[in-house]
């Protein structure tokens, strides 16, 4: 009911209820009805941007959901699978096609691939859908993931071209593999991508303005998503 009047402020007052020590234990509930809870609760935390607390009541109602509930398990994969992405565990294409929830088919390749701009297209091709959804903001988010994805691969062949150097990038290169996903952007812009990177701490590193180069950290110079977005990303 909160859900659909759009008051999910309330929603707080009645978990803080479950939780109480003198409510009816948990565990006594009807699997239904415990399903349905962590499922509510776990979209809560989506809106609240605690993605692994979300990810933890997602899945349980997911798994504890009956087998034979196609339907139930597909709503709650819609919002299961964002929350995955963000936190970096891209789902198969066998899941995908299963549940029918084809519609993340083309942004989880995006995310494998680091191509913003198949990103920009899924995002478009389903924006009435995920906006219904509400999990286009989410969504959105991934565009970040995606330009660290496309980094870490341009990284990745210059460590093998130049091992001496191999933690440092200049921006052109970058440039290049973002020209190649069709984004025609020049290095100023390139420069305010990686900054934004490294200030959201999407990777560790520096820019060296005057050289065009990046300096990366060369201890885990590319934290977990998880990480990333466990402190606030």
């Amino acid at each position: 009911i909160y859900f659909k009047l759009n008051t999910l402020h309330l929603c707080k007052n009645l978990i803080n209820a479950v939780n109480l020590p003198t409510f009816l234990p948990f565990e006594q509930f009807a699997k239904s009805e415990k399903v349905t809870y962590n499922f509510y609760v776990g979209r809560l935390a989506v809106f609240e941007d605690a993605y692994e607390r979300a990810d933890q009541h997602l899945t349980y109602a997911f798994e504890k959901c009956h087998a034979q509930a196609t339907k139930n398990k597909r709503l709650i994969l819609q919002y299961l699978i964002p929350v995955r992405l963000i936190l970096g565990s891209l789902p198969t294409q066998k899941l995908l096609s299963a549940y029918d929830v084809r519609e993340f088919s083309d942004i989880v390749e995006a995310m494998r691939r680091g191509d913003a701009r198949l990103l920009n297209s899924a995002l478009d091709d389903g924006e009435a859908t995920f906006i219904k959804q509400g999990t286009y903001l989410i969504l959105e988010k991934l565009r970040m993931s995606v330009y660290r994805t496309l980094f870490k691969k341009v990284h990745a062949i210059h460590g093998e071209l130049e091992p001496a150097k191999a933690n440092q990038l200049a921006l052109s290169k970058f440039q290049i593999a973002l020209k190649f996903c069709g984004a025609d952007v020049d290095v100023d812009e390139v420069e305010c991508i990686v900054a934004n990177l490294i200030f959201r701490k999407f990777i560790k590193g520096y820019i060296s303005h005057k050289n065009r180069v990046v300096v990366l950290s060369k201890i885990d110079p590319f934290p977990s998503l998880k990480t990333v977005f466990a402190n606030g990303a």
